[in-house]
């Protein structure tokens, strides 16, 4: 290893464009470290990267003649197709299949390509997610069909939002205040709809529960920094959204009273085999949310099922809490079992997989009481969404130490 030697130009560069690259596409510090030590080993150079959600520090050569290089970024979101090839890129380094030269040029090339699913596509998934979450929480037909709608707003609103900085800032409060603001206006139609759990469902997509996942996981996973920043992020979207969604309930009701919502008709109940058709549903919207491949497809589909019905089954035998961490226990074994057989990152079927059992909407719920000045139910509500989250890292720290996927990511 060369570690006495300053680093090459062209390595430098190489380095610092990958350890951004990992950063931009949603992967969590523990991730990132690992990658780039592994990279490191190969070239020969001394890597040591220090990894927040806003912020990169990579130290580059031993530590008399080191280099370090601090990089403003900001947070990442999952890209689940440009994580598998940057984790082909990464193995192809590590085993010394790739050239820096040749991995500097294909790194290039995978930050050139398009997103998988373009802006109508996206808008889409919001509105299946929206329409499947509200199938989820027991709704009927018609409150299904207007959380679509809405949520196809949201979508629309949040597709603006990345065009533009200033319309990015107040993205959380506005999309939360549109559709609790719809839902509002949607109560005083002959539709039986529920204020409340129809705001929800609108803003499912936007309930920070797996960036709660990952920050406690970083978290156990000794990265104290990074887990705890992003943990503040988590709660400062919370408490956006709550506020966004206040507004907005306070604009319906100026518009036209507060509304007594009429019982939901049993007749219109979709059944009970409505939840696993919103099972089968749900994972597509998350493939499209986090630009997963379509050959991950059935894949990420079946991790989903699997993650499901792990929670119904260890919710049947040791309750609520620890059914979570069942589901998060077999998601993880399925998707290390995928990584091994397909030689694909386990991200790509846990990180959707997960959706389908994280607490985002217990923890919103509970910022919301603490707005309603409710302080014991919102205290309740957001020790019980922090246990849930808790339970799902170990199930899943339980999976990698049971039968770990041996990738990279």
């Amino acid at each position: 290893m060369t570690t006495g030697a300053s680093v090459a130009p062209e390595v430098e560069a190489f380095v610092l464009e990958l350890v951004q690259a990992l950063h931009r596409h949603g992967l969590p510090a523990y991730r990132i470290e690992d990658a780039m030590a592994r990279v490191g080993r190969r070239l020969g150079v001394e890597l040591n990267v220090f990894s927040v959600p806003t912020g990169l520090t990579v130290g580059l050569g031993a530590l008399p003649i080191q280099k370090v290089r601090l990089l403003r970024v900001q947070p990442g979101s999952v890209r689940l197709a440009r994580i598998a090839e940057l984790a082909e890129l990464v193995e192809g380094v590590a085993e010394g299949r790739l050239s820096t030269g040749a991995a500097h040029a294909r790194l290039v090339e995978i930050e050139g390509e398009p997103p998988v699913h373009g802006p109508e596509t996206i808008a889409a998934a919001f509105a299946l997610a929206s329409a499947t979450s509200a199938v989820f929480f027991g709704a009927h037909l018609a409150q299904v069909i207007v959380a679509g709608a809405i949520g196809a707003l949201v979508g629309l609103i949040e597709i603006e939002a990345g065009r533009s900085d200033r319309l990015a800032r107040l993205f959380e409060v506005l999309a939360a205040a549109v559709a609790a603001l719809l839902a509002g206006l949607a109560t005083s139609l002959p539709l039986g709809v529920e204020r409340d759990w129809l705001t929800l469902s609108a803003i499912i997509v936007l309930l920070p529960g797996y960036t709660l996942t990952v920050a406690l996981n970083e978290l156990a996973s000794g990265h104290l920094s990074s887990g705890t920043a992003r943990l503040g992020g988590v709660l400062a979207t919370l408490f956006l959204l709550a506020c966004g969604a206040a507004i907005g309930t306070s604009m319906a009701d100026a518009l036209l009273g507060v509304l007594t919502v009429s019982e939901i008709e049993a007749r219109n109940s979709l059944g009970t085999l409505a939840p696993w058709v919103a099972l089968l549903l749900a994972p597509l919207a998350y493939k499209v949310l986090f630009q997963a491949r379509h050959r991950d497809t059935v894949w990420i589909v079946a991790a989903a099922v699997v993650a499901y019905l792990g929670a119904r089954l260890g919710q049947l035998a040791f309750g609520p809490l620890l059914g979570a961490g069942c589901g998060a226990f077999a998601l993880g074994l399925a998707s290390n079992f995928l990584a091994r057989r397909r030689l694909r990152p386990a991200t790509i079927t846990a990180a959707p997989g997960l959706l389908v059992l994280v607490p985002g909407s217990v923890g919103f719920r509970g910022v919301t009481s603490f707005l309603a000045q409710d302080g014991t139910s919102g205290l309740e509500l957001v020790a019980r969404m922090l246990t849930i989250a808790m339970s799902l890292v170990c199930g899943l720290l339980l999976a990698s130490v049971v039968f770990p996927s041996r990738r990279t990511f």
